[in-house]
């Protein structure tokens, strides 16, 4: 969060409308991706596996869709209303943090890392 105590200490900026994310909200992109693209698509599941791996993708779609839309706790304001959106991401939970932040009027998507390149 020190690029947004550094953004808004500049008064030389445009105002832009953001909100935020928790770290969950990566989580639930993991999940619903090993669970669209399972390494084991090919092979025949069981009925009852299929339809619980189903469910689970589901579960994954509506949280995604209510954190966009504004209705989870961790989101400030929906998404249509603002221009950034930032999220925070845990490395292989290690004590290493990058911020993620989406501009969604520039398509494009920065990535903030604190720990040096070297």
């Amino acid at each position: 969060m020190y690029y947004l105590r550094k953004k808004y200490k500049n008064k030389n900026f445009p105002s832009k409308r953001h909100t935020t994310t928790d770290y969950f909200f990566k989580v639930y992109i993991d999940k619903a991706y090993v669970n669209y693209y399972d390494v084991d698509a090919g092979n025949e599941l069981a009925t009852q596996y299929a339809y619980a791996k189903i469910d689970e993708v589901a579960d994954m779609e509506m949280t995604l869709i209510n954190t966009i839309k504004g209705f989870s706790p961790c989101a400030d304001q929906p998404w249509h209303l603002v221009e950034e959106v930032f999220v925070p991401i845990n490395c292989d939970g290690a004590f290493h943090w990058i911020l993620t932040v989406i501009a969604l009027k520039d398509r494009c998507i920065y990535v903030y890392d604190s720990m040096d390149s070297s």
